[in-house]
């Protein structure tokens, strides 16, 4: 469907819990490879916790080299996407620009609706979302997003987190061929909505610099789920 006509169309077809493409949807350049160059004092912010970590610049300036960058392993750890998120006022960006639109998908729930953005950096392999939706945006490269059958989840590894799908082989699990998943491909100014517990992994195109906004969509139930979750892993 396309941005403009989202609020016609975004309630009803969020009532069916399937993952929704939306077209034409705004993008918050700050993110670009090319505007981050232009914020130096950025340029230390620290991709992980600890005093060794690798930092944005490492990852804007070499990002094959980063050692995560070909696994689906976050390049960002959970607390620093959302951190960067703040930094570049992407959660304004995102109350001004497209918050409206994301209020269709809230149905009942809108009153005790919120949002809450953090950055992707390179990829990230299969993840279960606790959120209502999770909305993933592309902002500089093109990504590749599986979305796994609900089905398929009983012949994953037991090691399934943060792995990409299409690279699995009989020699992670004997069940392989019947994981099933499609993919579709994302670039700048196309958002997935992707729905509570539609497992899915985001693969880059390539080891270039990747970033992405991601939005989450909550209510109290899913922010107590996720909570859950966290101490679960």
């Amino acid at each position: 469907m396309e941005f403009s006509a989202a609020p016609e169309t975004l309630r009803e077809l969020s009532q069916e819990k399937q993952p929704i493409v939306i077209r034409g949807v705004p993008v918050p350049q700050i993110l670009t490879s090319d505007k981050l160059s232009q914020i130096p004092r950025l340029d230390s912010f620290p991709l992980a916790d600890g005093e060794n970590s690798l930092t944005l610049k490492d990852y804007r300036l070499t990002p094959a080299a980063i050692p995560d960058s070909n696994t689906g392993r976050p390049i960002l750890s959970a607390d620093k996407a959302y951190l960067l998120a703040k930094e570049l006022a992407l959660d304004t960006w995102t109350a001004h620009t497209i918050q409206d639109t994301l209020y269709e998908m809230t149905g009942a729930f809108s009153f005790a609706t919120t949002f809450q953005s953090r950055v992707i950096l390179g990829g990230i392999g299969i993840v279960r979302p606790m959120s209502n939706f999770v909305c993933i945006l592309p902002i500089d490269g093109t990504y590749t997003v599986s979305l796994v059958s609900r089905r398929s989840e009983t012949f994953l590894p037991r090691q399934w987190r943060h792995r990409y799908a299409k690279d699995l082989t009989i020699n992670d699990t004997p069940m392989v061929g019947q994981i099933n998943f499609i993919d579709i491909i994302l670039r700048p100014g196309t958002m997935l909505a992707i729905p509570v517990h539609c497992m899915y992994c985001l693969q880059p195109s390539s080891t270039d610099f990747h970033s992405a906004l991601q939005i989450d969509i909550d209510t109290p139930v899913s922010l107590l789920s996720k909570k859950l979750d966290s101490f679960a892993y």
